[in-house]
């Protein structure tokens, strides 16, 4: 069985247009780690995103690379 973490995404260009789903938890693999996320903020781009600024055509996009916590696994 996959293990499953939550995470928001933009689904679609525009205003809005976020979701809170479940994604697979990703392999620490070669030079990567993973890293289980203890607190996440919110970032400029972020804000950006959701209110559909950026015309980001590789939707749906996961959001949140400002966080911190610790690292469980190293490739």
């Amino acid at each position: 069985m996959t293990k499953m973490m939550k995470g928001v995404s933009k689904q679609a260009p525009g205003y809005d247009q976020m979701a809170f789903i479940d994604l697979p938890v990703p392999e620490a693999k070669a030079d990567k780690v993973l890293i289980k996320v203890a607190y996440t903020g919110i970032c400029g781009s972020d804000i950006h995103t959701f209110k559909g600024e950026y015309k980001n055509p590789t939707t749906p996009v996961v959001l949140g690379h400002e966080f911190s916590g610790e690292v469980v696994a190293v490739g």
